[in-house]
C-alpha cells in the first residue's frame, strides 16, 4: 500500500492535448511497486517537483544521518 507523501505532477496524454495535475506521489511508484498496468494507460510520465525531492531527500538521507551521529556521539560518553 503506497504512501503519497511527496509532492509531484503526472502528465496525462490524451489524443488531443497534454494535462499536467499537481499530485503526492509515493516513491513506491518509481520503483514499479504500487500500481497496476491499467492505472498507467493515459499517463505519459510522473515526477517529483523540486519540495518533493528535499522532502525525499530529508526522509531518506537527513533522519537516518541524524539518528546515526546522535548513537555515536552517545557511544563516546
Amino acid at each position: 500500500m503506497p504512501i503519497n507523501l511527496f509532492k509531484g505532477e503526472i502528465i496525462y496524454k490524451n489524443a488531443s492535448n497534454v494535462v499536467t495535475i499537481p499530485t503526492k506521489l509515493s516513491l513506491s511508484y518509481f520503483i514499479g511497486i504500487g500500481y497496476s498496468e491499467k492505472e498507467l494507460e493515459n499517463i505519459q510520465d510522473f515526477y517529483l517537483v523540486a519540495e518533493g525531492c528535499f522532502f525525499a531527500a530529508v526522509l531518506l538521507i537527513g533522519f537516518p544521518g541524524l539518528l546515526a551521529y546522535r548513537v555515536t556521539l552517545t557511544k563516546e560518553k
